[in-house]
């Protein structure tokens, strides 16, 4: 019978117990990084993906919503009889003061909340946060402005009329019949340019014949409505909503030498940017054009 000494089992055992080598070590700690670096990528593009989709939301939302706001509430201007549908369509700067320079106003009236009372709303640019991204704001029955969106960098207001009352829209004239869109440059109460001013049917940066960033009635020889017209002619309005994200993509450049026309205004403008926005910054820009039912 074979015996096994002591010295040969412990041996034995020593070899069963034996540790990693430093190689094995250094393999798994390599293909462990491996792995965490690989976790980690998808992780990064993962979150920065969701901060794009997120930026897009935000300011597809705001921009929906400003515009779902303005139309519902245009298409209740001057019911329950009110006196002044369309008080006024000022060009206000951002802290509400009249300026030719300024972004559309609106105050319009009539029964929004459908209690049978007349009710006032004003639509207008300002900074709400005071961090020199523009908002939009309602001040409703005069109770102050309040946010209704934020990061809407710009908006356009336009009005196509019927001057004469024949129910009839206004033309530039009777062979291409584009519309007249009007806006009251000069805050006198009274719509004075057609900013349709080449009578091509759109509203473009081809208007602004003169590079100055604004649509005016020296732009052309349709610029200029002659008689001018009050706001009780409005039949239609046209809106444009300019939307921009709160913060900046933290890469690359998304909005490359781009411009936007909103309304009468071209932004950026261009005889201060002449190559258009060159930032990192979401955009979107929504029109439309609403028929005010009770004009």
């Amino acid at each position: 019978m074979k015996t096994i000494s002591a010295h040969s089992a412990q041996k034995a055992m020593g070899d069963k117990c034996r540790g990693f080598t430093l190689l094995e070590l250094m393999i798994a700690i390599f293909v462990s990084l491996i792995f965490i670096g690989l976790v980690y990528s998808a992780y990064a593009v993962s979150q920065k993906t969701y901060m794009h989709q997120r930026l897009i939301s935000d300011v597809q939302q705001n921009v929906r919503g400003t515009m779902l706001m303005l139309q519902s509430y245009l298409r209740l201007a001057g019911s329950e009889g009110a006196a002044n549908p369309i008080a006024s369509v000022a060009l206000l700067d951002i802290n509400g003061n009249q300026s030719t320079n300024g972004f559309p106003s609106i105050t319009i009236s009539g029964d929004f909340d459908l209690d049978s009372n007349m009710d006032t709303a004003v639509f207008r640019l300002y900074d709400f946060m005071g961090d020199g991204i523009n908002d939009m704001g309602l001040n409703l029955n005069g109770g102050g402005t309040q946010l209704l969106a934020e990061g809407i960098q710009a908006i356009g207001l336009a009005y196509a009329i019927d001057s004469n009352a024949d129910g009839l829209l206004d033309t530039i004239d009777t062979v291409n019949n584009n519309l007249i869109w009007a806006i009251d440059s000069n805050n006198d109460g009274l719509l004075d340019t057609n900013l349709d001013t080449n009578n091509d049917g759109v509203i473009d940066r081809n208007d602004d014949s003169d590079g100055d960033g604004f649509i005016t009635s020296s732009d052309g020889t349709n610029g200029a409505l002659n008689p001018q017209v009050s706001l009780d002619a409005i039949r239609l309005v046209q809106i444009w909503v300019l939307g921009q994200s709160q913060r900046q993509e933290p890469r690359g450049i998304l909005d490359a030498n781009h411009f936007y026309v909103v309304g009468h205004r071209v932004v950026p403008n261009p005889a201060n940017n002449p190559n258009g926005f060159n930032d990192r910054f979401r955009r979107r820009l929504m029109t439309s054009v609403v028929f005010c039912r009770n004009l």
